[in-house]
Formats: structure tokens, sequence, C-alpha cells
């Protein structure tokens, strides 16, 4: 994606599903549970989770890929009790 592409995508929101907790999460998220993010507007997630896939999130949100894949599994940075999330941009609800 170019520049001029990146700047002229509106952008969209990010559906957020926790498929995976290992231990027991601080802030209680539980498999299944959803959120519709941005890069401007976390919703309910919890702040450390938001933060580790922050850069994730910023480039599906705008159209972009890593490595060829739209949708990406992350982890919470809590080793002890982490939650991993599917990532993947909802072109339906933009900006």
């Amino acid at each position: 994606m170019t520049l001029e592409q990146y700047q002229s995508h509106p952008g969209c929101k990010v559906t957020c599903t926790v498929k995976e907790v290992k231990g027991e999460c601080t802030v209680s998220h539980k498999v299944g549970d959803t959120f519709e993010i941005d890069g401007h507007t976390p919703g309910s997630l919890c702040g450390a989770l938001y933060y580790a896939i922050y850069p994730w999130l910023r480039i599906l949100e705008h159209g972009g890929t890593l490595y060829g894949a739209t949708v990406l599994l992350k982890d919470c940075p809590d080793r002890a009790n982490a939650v991993t999330v599917e990532l993947r941009p909802n072109p339906n609800l933009r900006d």
C-alpha cells in the first residue's frame, strides 16, 4: 500500500474475538467475547492487550496485511494468564 493509498483509506473497525484464555484473565475476558475496535477506540478491551495489538490493529484497519494474512492471532502480554485474540478487519464498520 502506498502512502497516498494509506492516507486516503477511510479505515474500518477491526473485530477482536477472544479465542483462548490460559489461566484467569485479570479483566475477566472469556472465550467468545467480541469487541469492535479501531486505532482510537479500545472499547471494553483490556488496556494491556490493546497496547500489545495496536501495531497490527492499525495495519488491518487501513487495509494492510501481514505476510498476506488479513486475520491475525495475537496474545496478551500477561504470559501467566494469556488471552489469545483473533483480529479481523470489518469493512462493514467504517470510521
